[in-house]
């Protein structure tokens, strides 16, 4: 209910918002009126816990199989 009225309010002020695509015309980014820390909250308490246990946390990488080098992509996971 709080995150429906800030973003009611924030909707009120007439201040210039992005959309998070052009397909929609109502979206809101979130992270630029001000709720970065608290989904970086979430992203860092909830969400990354859980993609580790399911997934493997970046120590979990491997480097070589058979003897050859594996190359792997840093998705970002750690770079909170």
């Amino acid at each position: 209910k709080a995150f429906v009225e800030e973003l009611d309010k924030f909707h009120g002020t007439g201040l210039p918002a992005r959309r998070p695509n052009s397909m929609n015309n109502y979206g809101l980014v979130l992270n630029e009126i001000g709720l970065r820390p608290a989904f970086s909250a979430v992203l860092k308490e909830v969400l990354l816990p859980i993609g580790a246990r399911l997934f493997g946390d970046d120590e979990d990488r491997i480097t070589a199989f058979k003897g050859e080098a594996v190359e792997t992509q840093n998705w970002g996971g750690s770079t909170l």
